[in-house]
């Protein structure tokens, strides 16, 4: 409980940082990359949000092997 706010603060690193390189990159990337189609922007982030998920299946965890034994 003690630790609370500093566990806090770093998750909320997590969240800042990739908003902070996406103001940066997403406006420069729409522009050139997608011709000012902000749409093409967010399809290809669906494509890459349903790539992650179909690669979770991928994921072993660990904790779960060893105390199925």
């Amino acid at each position: 409980a003690r630790k609370m706010g500093v566990y806090m603060g770093i998750f909320n690193f997590f969240i800042v940082i990739p908003q902070i390189i996406n103001a940066l990159i997403g406006g420069p990337l729409v522009k050139y990359a997608y011709g000012n189609h902000a749409v093409f922007a967010l399809v290809m982030s669906g494509v890459s949000f349903l790539i992650a998920a179909s690669l979770v299946y991928k994921v072993k965890d660990v904790d779960d092997v060893i105390q199925s034994k």
